[in-house]
């Protein structure tokens, strides 16, 4: 198939009660813009909402039309008529696939234009979105979520462009996870980061092989997880406070997970593996995955979730023309500000500022005084993770740091855990492994004598999950580094992401100070300008 278009724009739409919704918009070969549709509307994950604002700024990031691209969509509606599925089931479908048209009728609704459409099947999407990508030329593909439109798992091969599908089933790794993160008392799709940040805190006591478990038959692990089966072994999900067999429960259902990842990467020898879907933002699974040598090189998407299936089906699009893409380095695709934008959003909000021509000196300084700094800077990160332009900074340095993070700022469960960002030639001396991580999606253990040195991302069991920042990545956020490397002997700072619980990471200047002035905070680095309380 040829295409034959400049603009390619690939949508990410919530089916039924779907979640995550982005756009991507890539000309020719390059990603032009990226942004999950939560971050304009500040409705977290965006649930059953078209991607209206992200495409809306897709377009005018690029100064074009809708008529001047062409779309592809993270979802095939052809794929709801697969198989014999029971009555349930395909009432399910039926209603998919309607909600899928009607999802692509609003492009023309909200837009004017109705430009030619394109229909990516879901974990497709997802696996476009990592291994054109990876700067990897062949290996093996992981795409593991909860469910697509009637897949869970698709595990396949590639080779430059060409992708080979191994193994497709409706067997699910997300479902087992989410389906237990409920019955821990915590929302799906969110809370799966707090049960993977609990798990240390048990043991893996806790059989669950009923529920999931590696195979050795053509779909490499067994899943069947619904809440009355786990009520029934289990008793009631909890409604109270977290106690010791909770611990214990999040951390059999870790253990799971990760035994069933290394079964796969050895069953399929993928000693190059890239990895996408929702299961890919486990960086405990990912990182013990490279720590103990079950792979040699691993890309993950850094927007493993749904919203990165719009990049999948961008990447998609462009490849039918031809086109090859270079190692993804970095996800800063979404907004920027000028100083100017900046500055006439503190004046409206009248605040009092101070400009700084060297601001990262400044925001160092800072920090090495045990100050919190809102840091708001270039264009914003796409996916779940702050890397170092919509972020909250701090001393890594202070063993209070974490709880005052946690309690003060963040007002969140005080077990969660913060991560380190580091300069990149610096990784070997803090870490286990050297491997670069620029997207703060790999856990590794912190060598022992460093672990004394930054107390405040260590985490119980001796791990940290660490973005490494190379100057070319983003030359701003590296004088930091450099700057905190002065100050307090250690290229290293706590990196949190811009928001509190509940709410997405901000994007606009006004959400910056907003979150500022409802946190404890001491400052506000945003563009050149410094807020203090």
């Amino acid at each position: 198939m040829v295409i034959i278009m400049a603009y390619y724009l690939g949508l990410t739409i919530p089916i039924g009660w779907g979640h995550d919704p982005s756009a991507c918009l890539i000309k020719d070969n390059k990603i032009l813009a990226f942004a999950e549709e939560e971050r304009f509307n500040r409705y977290k994950h965006s649930f059953s909402l078209f991607p209206r604002n992200a495409i809306k700024y897709c377009l005018d990031f690029a100064g074009i039309k809708i008529s001047d691209v062409v779309v592809g969509f993270n979802f095939d509606p052809k794929k709801f008529k697969r198989g014999a599925p029971t009555p349930r089931k395909m009432i399910g479908a039926r209603i998919s696939e309607q909600n899928m048209r009607n999802m692509t009728r609003l492009v023309k609704f909200y837009f004017g234009a109705d430009p030619k459409q394109y229909y990516l099947a879901h974990h497709l999407a997802h696996a476009f979105s990592s291994f054109p990508l990876s700067g990897l030329q062949s290996g093996v593909s992981f795409n593991l979520d909860a469910v697509g439109e009637r897949t869970s798992t698709l595990l396949g091969n590639f080779a430059g462009s060409d992708f080979n599908t191994l193994v497709e089933s409706d067997h699910s790794l997300g479902y087992f996870y989410s389906r237990f993160t409920q019955w821990l008392g915590f929302d799906a799709v969110e809370g799966e980061g707090t049960v993977m940040g609990l798990a240390p805190y048990g043991k893996p006591v806790h059989d669950l092989s009923e529920f999931a478990r590696p195979t050795n038959g053509s779909v490499p692990f067994y899943s069947k997880t619904e809440p009355e089966d786990i009520e029934k072994k289990f008793g009631t999900r909890r409604y109270g406070p977290v106690e010791e067999v909770h611990k214990n429960m999040a951390a059999s259902i870790q253990e799971t997970l990760e035994k069933i990842m290394i079964h796969m990467a050895h069953q399929y020898k993928a000693d190059s593996l890239v990895i996408a879907g929702g299961i890919g933002l486990n960086c405990v699974a990912n990182g013990r995955l490279v720590e103990e040598g079950y792979v040699k090189d691993v890309f993950i998407q850094p927007a493993a979730g749904d919203a990165g299936g719009s990049i999948g089906a961008a990447v998609w699009l462009a490849m039918q023309d031809g086109h090859k893409f270079d190692k993804m380095e970095h996800i800063y695709y979404g907004p920027g500000y000028t100083n100017e934008q900046i500055k006439k959003v503190l004046d409206l909000c009248d605040v009092d500022y101070e400009f700084h021509k060297d601001i990262a000196g400044k925001a160092a300084e800072l920090i090495a005084k045990d100050k919190i700094i809102g840091w708001f800077q270039g264009r914003m990160e796409g996916g779940p993770r702050a890397l170092g332009n919509r972020s909250i900074l701090a001393n890594p340095t202070n063993p209070k740091m974490k709880d005052i993070l946690n309690s003060r700022v963040k007002h969140r469960e005080p077990w969660r855990p913060f991560c380190p960002s580091i300069l990149y030639e610096d990784r070997a001396k803090y870490f286990s492994s050297d491997k670069e991580s620029p997207f703060m999606i790999l856990a590794f253990h912190v060598k022992k004598e460093m672990q004394k040195e930054i107390p405040a991302v260590v985490h119980v069991d001796g791990t940290a999950r660490p973005q490494t920042v190379r100057r070319s990545q983003n030359p701003l956020y590296y004088k930091l580094l450099q700057n905190l490397k002065k100050e307090i002997g250690h290229g290293v700072v706590i990196n949190t992401s811009f928001n509190v619980k509940g709410e997405p990471v901000v994007c606009r200047p006004e959400d910056a100070v907003r979150c500022f002035f409802g946190t404890g905070m001491d400052a506000l680095a945003i563009g050149n300008y410094l807020v203090k309380k």
